[in-house]
């Protein structure tokens, strides 16, 4: 209450408060739809409201991509499976629907990870780890999820011929022959950005961190991935 910021560039704000005032000086446009609701309250006791990962974590949630692992727990430094993966991109693709077809050894019928990796699966847009295997409940890697999302935006018509120049990653030469194209182009759209100036790509994910690439991943899609 009380203090004026002063902006160089676009900014948008977000204020969490009912009784909040604003008196703008200088240069003010306001977006289609205002006034912006502030994030909803989560029910997640693990994520603080000043957490980088905050706003990623209600996106997801209140867009229905991620549930807790419990009711009150969101568990944002926990490890990503890669059922959970297919899962949550199932649900952000509308969950179309999908028969059950042995497209991998692993996935039975009727688990709550079923339709999402066999429509993954049916799709393309996940080849397994070989011998007819899913390994659902391993961890995904960084450079894993970039692949997924790579030929899920193609599989979407989208423009994927973006790269980024990644040389001034120090970690670049760690990336593998198979995922190169994809962290190219996932840093070019501003999905991956690099943890602490490296790029970690055999590094397990975090759920924080998948639910940060998908919400950029839906802001470039949305902005028509030109």
């Amino acid at each position: 209450a009380g203090h004026r910021y002063l902006a160089g560039t676009d900014v948008v704000v977000v204020v969490a408060s009912d009784g909040a005032q604003w008196m703008a000086e200088g240069s003010w446009t306001a977006a289609a739809g205002d006034p912006v609701s502030p994030p909803a309250e989560l029910p997640f006791a693990d994520v603080a409201r000043d957490a980088w990962y905050y706003g990623d974590v209600s996106y997801v949630y209140e867009n229905g991509l991620f549930n807790g692992v419990t009711g009150s727990t969101f568990s944002p430094g926990g490890n990503m499976q890669r059922c959970m993966m297919t899962t949550v991109l199932h649900r952000l693709a509308g969950e179309p629907a999908v028969g059950y077809s042995a497209v991998f050894q692993d996935i039975p019928d009727g688990q709550w990870y079923t339709a999402g990796t066999i429509w993954a699966g049916q799709l393309g847009v996940v080849t397994g780890v070989g011998g007819g295997r899913f390994d659902p409940f391993s961890n995904v890697t960084r450079q894993e999820i970039a692949v997924i999302l790579h030929r899920y935006a193609a599989g979407m018509g989208l423009n994927v011929s973006g790269r980024a120049d990644l040389s001034r990653f120090p970690d670049a030469g760690s990336v593998a022959s198979w995922g190169g194209d994809a962290i190219a182009w996932a840093v070019d759209a501003g999905i991956i950005s690099g943890s602490n100036g490296s790029l970690l790509p055999g590094g397990d994910a975090t759920r924080a961190e998948v639910a940060a690439m998908l919400r950029r991943f839906t802001d470039w899609s949305a902005r028509g991935a030109q």
